[in-house]
Formats: structure tokens, sequence, C-alpha cells
């Protein structure tokens, strides 16, 4: 049988971080600034920067909420067999940006209709592994009856696959020194690059974040 795997439609952000993990401040001092003139662009250049790490690492660091929609995989064979083929195999979510251990799924739900969505149960639906790296949620059987409670499996290579939406949140904690320290120095070097080629442009190296953990196929 061919396999078959979910694929990620979108991740936003629904509510940023409170704060940065590292502060004007740092920056300042990192660069051996004290005129005030740069202020303003230095605090964007924080943000640019640690959004840049997280989206390299997929980590969050500072908490905060994160919400993405999967497509399910079509049966690759049979309509019905190779659903139930796939559950517990294929039907595991990744969550992006993930934090072992600091992962909080707030809600999962499955597409009953056209954007019509179910929100499913803890335990009773989907199961989530907080402590894999990256986090991951998988799916009971029980979830597709929600999409297809009067038969409608045996339609699943039809017109769409339903889709599965996972809101959570990730971070290291809600405050600055809650972040481990070489992300918040990749943090200052990358604040560093960007301050030094801003008539330039571009991204900074990926140098700038060698010997730091992360899941970079995320």
């Amino acid at each position: 049988m061919r396999s078959a795997t979910s694929s990620m439609q979108s991740l936003i952000t629904t509510a940023q971080p409170s704060s940065e993990p590292v502060s004007l401040t740092d920056v300042k001092n990192w660069l051996r600034i004290s005129w005030t003139d740069d202020d303003f662009m230095l605090s964007m250049l924080i943000t640019d920067a640690r959004q840049w790490v997280e989206s390299r690492l997929s980590r969050a660091l500072i908490t905060q909420t994160l919400q993405g929609v999967w497509y399910l995989p079509k049966s690759p064979e049979s309509k019905l067999r190779g659903l139930y083929a796939q559950l517990g195999m294929e039907l595991t979510f990744w969550l992006p940006r993930s934090v072992p251990g600091g992962v909080s799924v707030t809600t999962a739900e499955i597409e009953k209709d056209l954007d019509v969505w179910q929100l499913m149960n803890l335990t009773t639906d989907y199961v989530v592994d907080s402590d894999n790296d990256p986090v991951r949620v998988w799916l009971r059987a029980s979830a597709i009856s929600y999409w297809a409670p009067t038969g409608a499996l045996i339609n699943f290579m039809g017109v769409y696959a339903p889709r599965v939406r996972i809101t959570w949140q990730a971070g290291y904690g809600t405050v600055e020194s809650a972040v481990p320290a070489g992300y918040r120095r990749a943090i200052l070097n990358a604040v560093s690059y960007l301050y030094e080629n801003r008539d330039a442009g571009g991204m900074p190296p990926d140098s700038l974040l060698a010997g730091l953990d992360g899941v970079r196929n995320i």
C-alpha cells in the first residue's frame, strides 16, 4: 500500500508573546550603543530576530498561542480499508515550534463538513505526546466518526478529505529569563547582523544558530 501523510495547510500565531527574550537594553549593551536615535528600529529588529530564530529552529521561545490546520490524507488504496490502515500510523500531527514539556493543546477540531468544525475530546478522540520532540497529536479512530457518522467513510476518496485544526500554547515561559541563554545569544547576534546590514537587507546566516537544538524540518 502506498503511504499517505497529513499535510499542513496553514500555521498562524493567534496570540503573540507578551515580551521578547531580550530587551532593548540588552541589545544596546551588546552593540555598545549609547544613543537613543535607533531605539525604535532596534525594537523592531528584536522582534524580527526572534521570529527568525523561532522559524529556523521551529521553537517558540516566549509563550505564545499557535494554530495549525492540516489536511487528512486521502486513502491511498481502498476507501475503507486504506483509511483504517492509516489510523495510528499516518494520522499523527507534529506541532511546529513546540517545546517538549512546554506545550498545552487548548483545542483540537475536525472538519465535519466544509468549514464546519467539531470540537474533539482529549483522550477519547486524540492524545498528546508532550514529551516527544516535536510534540505530537495522535487521532483515535473515534475522531473520524464526527466527519463520517453515517457511512461516509466509503467516500473517503471522494470530493474532499477533512481537515484537522489544532490550537496550542508553546514556549519556555512568559519572561526572558525562562529562555535558554543560547537562544537569547542567537537573537542578540541576529539583531547585530540585521542592524549592521540594515541598508543591504537580507536575513542572518544559519551559522548564528550553530550548536542550538531545534527541529528544522517541521
